[in-house]
């Protein structure tokens, strides 16, 4: 099953919708630094302690980026001041080229996630979820909303325990083939009609449900 639709433009996962129709230029690199030492101080400073290895870092920005890597500069609680130039990077520590401002927005959000938790901070950091990448075939201007489902809100009455809603509504587009394979399934001892609910992790405009079932009858 696969849900198409579109977001709230308060949404910070609109912003990032947005951003993966952008390039990474002249026009787009100041919105992005911006953007990072207004609303996300916090987050530059959990760069400087873990990546930089500046425990006593009160204060960071950042000053340029490309596709490949940003210049952070901080200071420490003297007013001293050090630059370090920080490559973008995934969890396994493999270097990330960009090609687009929403990826430079993903990296930099992820490796702010994985600082904070390493240095023990708490941040409010936006969902990297971006809706850009996968536009829906059947409603133009739509994108799936999959990846934004929220798995703790799935509820099915009447199903067959052994062929749960899991079976057939992927967590991201990625699996959407593979749980094609599975199915859902009512229980014919309590009722053939399935009432599904589900929740998502943000406000959306749902425009479309797309349904994919078995023309086998049983």
């Amino acid at each position: 099953t696969n849900l198409a639709g579109t977001l709230g433009q308060t949404s910070p996962v609109t912003m990032g919708a947005v951003l993966d129709h952008v390039p990474v230029s002249d026009d787009s690199k100041p919105m992005l630094i911006g953007t990072m030492n207004g609303r996300y101080k916090d987050a530059l400073i959990a760069y400087a302690k873990h990546y930089c290895d500046k425990a006593d870092c009160v204060s960071a920005q950042i000053i340029e980026l490309d596709e490949t890597k940003f210049l952070l500069r901080y200071w420490d609680s003297e007013t001293r001041w050090e630059e370090r130039t920080l490559t973008y990077q995934n969890a396994a520590g493999e270097n990330l080229t960009a090609t687009s401002a929403g990826d430079v927005r993903r990296f930099l959000v992820e490796m702010a996630r994985r600082a904070s938790e390493a240095v023990g901070m708490e941040l409010a950091l936006p969902p990297v979820t971006s809706l850009g990448s996968k536009e829906s075939e059947k409603v133009p201007g739509a994108y799936l909303l999959n990846e934004l489902i929220d798995v703790n809100t799935l509820e099915c009455l009447n199903q067959d325990d052994a062929h749960p809603i899991t079976n057939a509504i992927s967590k991201t587009s990625a699996d959407a083939e593979e749980v094609a394979k599975n199915a859902l399934q009512s229980d014919p001892d309590v009722d053939h009609q399935l009432l599904i609910k589900l929740g998502f992790q943000q406000p959306v405009k749902l425009k479309a449900i797309t349904v994919r079932g078995s023309s086998e009858e049983e």
